[in-house]
């Protein structure tokens, strides 16, 4: 049997884009451990294309891809009107990552900058607030939809 209830229990999805194999795994464990179901990609082209194939709450990207940029992937989400919250984790000089707010800004994603090495407890932090508000935003979307379900099912 089938609730009309709304499914609120449905965790957040986090991607998370470094090509630096511990980098990633700390990144994930991060983001289970803050509640959410967490993919990860350690290409440019591994994350445009899990991007094309899901929704995603949450991504954090390193700048450097190899040859390249994490940059990118801020384009593709913003072609595709997923303005998510974005997390920008790199060992980028303060210049480069001060540019890449900007223009996360400019783009009109909601982001945070941290620089490597890792502070684990600020990652927590910022991931344990993206998690709190799409949670929320989830809870009320579902609310929301299911009160125009009824209301549609009223009127026939």
């Amino acid at each position: 049997m089938l609730s009309d209830e709304p499914n609120v229990r449905q965790l957040p999805r986090l991607l998370v884009v470094d090509d630096d194999d511990v980098e990633r795994t700390i990144i994930c464990r991060s983001g289970f451990q803050s509640g959410f179901d967490v993919d990860a990609a350690a290409t440019l082209q591994k994350a445009k294309q899990l991007v094309c194939e899901r929704k995603f709450d949450c991504v954090t990207i390193d700048l450097g891809l190899g040859a390249e940029c994490g940059l990118m992937l801020l384009q593709t989400l913003s072609e595709q009107s997923r303005l998510i919250p974005v997390i920008v984790i790199s060992g980028a000089c303060q210049k480069m990552l001060e540019m890449t707010a900007e223009m996360a800004q400019l783009l009109g994603f909601d982001s945070h900058i941290m620089s490597k090495p890792l502070n684990l407890i600020e990652l927590h932090d910022v991931l344990d607030g993206n998690y709190r508000n799409t949670s929320i935003r989830r809870s009320l979307e579902n609310l929301t939809k299911t009160a125009e379900l009824r209301n549609i099912e009223r009127r026939k």
